[in-house]
């Protein structure tokens, strides 16, 4: 798999992500955004293989990218690797409602995933709405999205 097939979408995402930000965004959450959605991008590449490791590198700079925006100078490598975890799992496993947790014992950030409806989009695809809830210094940020099914099987943030 060539290298655009993985920066494109992530940069798809940095850029919607970038699209809800105020006008009067200062100069440290757009590098925080950035540097949320390379960091992420970078975690996620490190998990799976073949286009599973596409999908991971995706999810990570997705996620990344907005907690790097939000909450994300507050987390560490160990956090998002936790919540991309979690993110995954419960993709997966978890029946509509059902929270998958993350927490990291050396900084007590923790956060929960659920997946909150299934079904099949206009193109038949399986597709799961969730809401990540991510609590940092005892603020809670919530991020919501959709995640669907490729071809290959692997869950994809749309």
């Amino acid at each position: 798999m060539n290298a655009s097939k993985t920066i494109l979408p992530a940069l798809a995402v940095a850029l919607a992500l970038s699209g809800c930000a105020n006008r009067d965004t200062g100069t440290g959450e757009v590098v925080g955004t950035v540097g949320g959605v390379l960091l992420g991008g970078l975690v996620g590449s490190q998990f799976g293989g073949g286009s599973g490791r596409v999908v991971a590198t995706v999810i990570g700079a997705g996620l990344g990218g907005y907690l790097g925006n939000q909450i994300g100078a507050r987390l560490d490598e160990a956090d998002r690797r936790e919540a991309q975890t979690a993110m995954a799992n419960s993709m997966e496993y978890n029946a509509d409602g059902e929270s998958g947790a993350w927490h990291n014992p050396n900084n007590g950030h923790n956060g929960t995933v659920s997946p909150t409806r299934t079904y099949y989009n206009a193109e038949n695809k399986p597709c799961r709405d969730f809401t990540h809830v991510i609590e940092v210094d005892g603020k809670s940020e919530e991020v919501k999205g959709t995640a669907c099914r490729n071809p290959g099987g692997e869950w994809v943030v749309e």
